[in-house]
């Protein structure tokens, strides 16, 4: 009897000891090496360079130009900005519920839309996209969530 529980003792430490080495190593979990020229990055796809460069969709092709502003829609907020007149800025739905992204009239409340820029409803995923050519402050908010989802964007001359 002592001769079977023996080895399945030793079996069992084997196994107990070779999980432990995997789970309680104190060394960092090892990163993908980088080139330093990802600011961004979204599933491995580079979304912005720091160099200034046009960002890249994974095929290569342009999806944003030197001094363009990308703004993740992620829960329920927006993001407010300062730009200079001529930049684009492309709203990026990373939240698992619809928005929009809409010009309101400034101060209306409850919000009223504008006629500057006026999104679709972006689903998860989808993105809109609006180049702004004059200076102004602008006021925006997501139609489907007007009472959390506001945030204004300043365009400064050029």
């Amino acid at each position: 009897m002592n001769s079977l529980k023996i080895p399945a003792l030793l079996l069992l430490i084997a196994m107990f000891s070779a999980a432990a080495i995997a789970c309680g190593s104190d060394e960092p979990a090892s990163q993908p090496e980088r080139d330093g020229d990802a600011m961004m990055e979204k599933n491995g796809d580079a979304m912005m360079e720091k160099d200034g460069d046009a960002m890249t969709d994974k095929d290569g092709d342009a999806m944003m130009h030197k001094g363009d502003v990308a703004s993740a829609i992620a829960g329920f907020s927006l993001e407010s900005f300062t730009v200079k007149a001529g930049t684009t800025i492309t709203w990026s739905n990373d939240h698992g519920a619809p928005h929009t992204v809409s010009h309101r009239v400034a101060d209306s409340d409850p919000p009223q839309t504008g006629d500057v820029f006026d999104s679709p409803t972006l689903s998860t995923g989808n993105q809109f996209s609006h180049t702004f050519s004059e200076a102004g402050t602008f006021q925006y908010y997501c139609e489907i969530h007007p009472g959390s989802m506001r945030a204004t964007i300043t365009v400064e001359a050029k």
